[in-house]
């Protein structure tokens, strides 16, 4: 699918809501990257984006990181 290239972050009921919001939540190092997408001498995670997801699998936002935070940068909405 799409989202296989990109990590997924199951989030709780009060992250998804700030994710849809427009809030960023805090990371924290919740997310470990697949082999070899860190890029030699790469000193964190910015950048990297992530799907995050319900704890029942509903997709609630796409987001990057940044500065200790996951910043949502689409939101799904049904």
């Amino acid at each position: 699918t799409a989202l296989d290239d990109i990590p997924a972050l199951a989030v709780t009921d009060q992250e998804a809501a700030q994710l849809r919001r427009g809030q960023a939540i805090l990371a924290r190092g919740r997310v470990t990257p697949p082999m070899g997408q860190w890029l030699p001498g790469e000193p964190d995670e910015a950048g990297l984006t992530v799907y995050c997801r319900s704890r029942l699998g509903d997709p609630v936002a796409l987001g990057t990181f940044a500065l200790g935070e996951i910043r949502p940068q689409r939101v799904f909405t049904f």
